[in-house]
């Protein structure tokens, strides 16, 4: 009876430590070793949930946050920290956590990419707590507000026309001319994964006016290009990459605005800092996949359920133009 009772309380002790996210390709499990390097070693904005496995709010909070996670991924990085994990202790106390969940924004320096000595990943991030309403869209909502923006938005094509004019250290730059006003999530992600190497710009094509006034005798290729704009049809998207010294304009060709297939592309020119096909990526990617195998994160294995079409998520985040208010 009482080696019954020992492995009760062993049992309960086990259930009540494990990670809630282990398992969650979207939200990556924290601990003091990888959390400096994850979180202020990026310029990528960061929430963190501090939680505990036995708290009845965090239990609430998982789904929304599993979901929000889901949507945000690719933009926004969201992860977790065990509280009641004795390896977690010591940085838990750090950010002074006093209740459970506490959900806290970490939010990059804004750097100045032209210049070479400035860089994000020497500084520590700025911390907040997030106290508004414990739900997906509002989460959502206000971490998307927190993402730092290195895009140029241009009000006519003359004044993006003077930019090809510019010394600037960058060879390339990715224009997107939008049938909208508003910046993209994704766009604005884009830029992050490419600070330092492309250069990042955005023009609505109710600001082409002046389009067809483009004189670029030195570039005519872009030239032309730029003056093309003056009969923009505005029923799509344009994604360009625009090689000033080749005087090259590379037209992106896409039924649908993917992260991924951007990245891709882009690529072909040039290695990114962060996002798809970075090294950073990769090291992320193989955080979550550690985490799967540890004995926190092992599940019995299941088998799985067939999905409901109907039932199935819509859209992933990676395959879609995410508006700041589409969350």
């Amino acid at each position: 009876m009482l080696l019954w009772s020992l492995f009760l309380i062993v049992y309960a002790a086990l259930c009540s430590a494990k990670n809630f996210y282990d398992n969650s390709p979207n939200i990556i499990e924290l601990t003091e070793n990888d959390f400096d390097k994850v979180v202020h070693q990026t310029n990528y904005t960061s929430l963190v949930e501090f939680y505990a496995p036995w708290c009845g709010y965090c239990k609430k909070l998982k789904d929304p946050m599993l979901k929000m996670a889901r949507k945000l991924d690719g933009f926004v990085q969201i992860t977790a920290v065990n509280c009641e994990e004795p390896k977690n202790k010591r940085l838990c106390n750090k950010h002074q956590i006093q209740g459970f969940p506490t959900l806290m924004v970490f939010r990059p320096p804004k750097i100045e990419p032209r210049l070479s000595n400035s860089t994000a990943k020497e500084s520590k991030h700025l911390s907040e707590i997030y106290t508004g309403a414990r739900d997906r869209k509002s989460i959502g909502k206000f971490c998307a507000s927190r993402v730092k923006n290195y895009v140029r938005k241009w009000r006519s094509v003359l004044q993006f026309k003077d930019l090809i004019l510019e010394t600037t250290p960058y060879k390339y730059s990715m224009l997107l001319v939008s049938k909208k006003e508003r910046l993209p999530l994704i766009y604005k992600s884009l830029a992050i994964d490419w600070l330092g190497v492309i250069d990042f710009h955005f023009i609505s094509c109710n600001n082409l006016k002046d389009a067809g006034l483009t004189d670029l005798s030195s570039t005519p290729n872009i030239e032309n290009y730029l003056r093309g704009l003056a009969d923009f049809s505005c029923d799509e998207n344009d994604y360009v990459l625009i090689d000033k010294e080749l005087d090259q304009v590379h037209t992106l060709e896409l039924k649908s605005f993917s992260k991924d297939k951007v990245s891709k592309f882009l690529t072909n020119f040039a290695t990114p800092k962060e996002g798809p096909f970075s090294e950073r990526d990769k090291y992320l990617t193989e955080l979550k996949n550690a985490n799967r195998k540890s004995p926190l994160g092992k599940k019995k294995n299941k088998k799985t359920p067939k999905t409901d079409p109907k039932k199935a998520p819509k859209n992933d985040p990676k395959k879609t133009v995410l508006e700041n208010d589409e969350l």
